[in-house]
C-alpha cells in the first residue's frame, strides 16, 4: 500500500498532533514517516505507531517558526518499513493497541499471521484485524487498585 501521507517526511523532527481531538488524538514530535505507518514520540517518552489508514488529520503548530524540536532523533527507532512489519518486531511484548475509546485493548501480542494479530491478555487470546488496529504503543500492564503484582486479588471473601 503506498502512501498518501508522503508529505510528512518534510515535518520530521517536529511536534504535530494527530487527530484533533477524541480517544485516539495525540501531539509529539513526528521521528519517522514510513510506507504505511509514522512513529511519534507522544507524552511520556511514549513511542506512538500509527498507521496512515486511520489518521484524520495532522497539525503543525504556525508558531513555532518551522524549527526543529531539540530532541535527540538518533534514539533507536524501529527500521520496519510496513507496519504488519513492526507489529512482528513487538511480538512477545505488552503492548496498548487503540490509544483510547471502546476499542482500546492491551495485551501481549502472541503472533501476527497474514492480516491478523492475536492478543493475550490474562486468561484471554483476542484476534484482531490489523487493518483495525489505529496504533500501537509499547507498554506496561497496569495493575489494578485491587490487584496486586502477582495477579491475585486483594479481596477478601
Amino acid at each position: 500500500m503506498g502512501s498518501n501521507l508522503k508529505y510528512l517526511d518534510d515535518c520530521i523532527g517536529r511536534i504535530v498532533q494527530v487527530d484533533r481531538g477524541g480517544p485516539e488524538s495525540q501531539s509529539g514530535i513526528l521521528l519517522a514517516n514510513r510506507d504505511d505507518f509514522f512513529i511519534l514520540k507522544g507524552e511520556n517518552e511514549a513511542t506512538f505507531y500509527y498507521q496512515h489508514a486511520h489518521v484524520k488529520s495532522i497539525s503543525l503548530n504556525t508558531q513555532d517558526g518551522f524549527a526543529l524540536t531539540n530532541v535527540l532523533l538518533e534514539e533507536e527507532l524501529s527500521e520496519s518499513i510496513t507496519f504488519t512489519d513492526v507489529l512482528n518486531e513487538l511480538r512477545h511484548k505488552w503492548v496498548n493497541i487503540n490509544r483510547g475509546g471502546p476499542s482500546k485493548m492491551e495485551g501481549v501480542i502472541d503472533n501476527v499471521q497474514g492480516d491478523v494479530l492475536t492478543l493475550i491478555h490474562q486468561n484471554t487470546l483476542l484476534t484482531v484485524p490489523i487493518f483495525h488496529i489505529r496504533n500501537v504503543t509499547l507498554g506496561a500492564p497496569k495493575i489494578e487498585e485491587n490487584e496486586e503484582p502477582g495477579g491475585k486479588n486483594n479481596d477478601k471473601f
